[in-house]
């Protein structure tokens, strides 16, 4: 499965012709999830996207306190190595980052955006 994320919509298309399975707009993306934090809904999922993502969700998992991602870089953290997911957006301290890169620490407290599978998804809530 090859995922691409798309900032202009009328990119999709190619992406598709060039190989992708999946595209994502991280803007959209980004925007739901704000929209979803400005309503007080952090830890909830975007299932109104998985139509859109071909089989594929979008989730938010908060780090709890003690967790063993605390501390370390996604890159780290291996979790698509371990779970098949990507972490494609971080909220920290109130901010959000889209496609964090492999050096972004994950703190306690740290809600991630996840993409996958909802097996990937489950086994990322299990090792959280």
């Amino acid at each position: 499965m090859i995922v691409a994320s798309a900032d202009d919509m009328s990119n999709i298309r190619i992406l598709l012709k060039a190989g992708a399975t999946n595209v994502v707009s991280s803007k959209s993306m980004a925007g739901a999830l704000l929209g979803q934090r400005a309503t007080g809904r952090y830890d909830v999922g975007i299932t109104g996207r998985v139509a859109m993502l071909g089989g594929l969700e979008i989730h938010q998992h908060t780090v709890p306190e003690k967790s063993s991602f605390a501390g370390k870089s996604l890159k780290e953290a291996e979790i698509g190595e371990k779970t098949g997911a990507a972490i494609v957006g971080m909220w920290k301290n109130g901010e959000m980052t889209v496609n964090p890169g492999p050096d972004e620490e994950i703190e306690e407290g740290t809600i991630l955006v996840a993409l996958g599978t909802r097996e990937q998804l489950s086994k990322l809530r299990g090792m959280i």
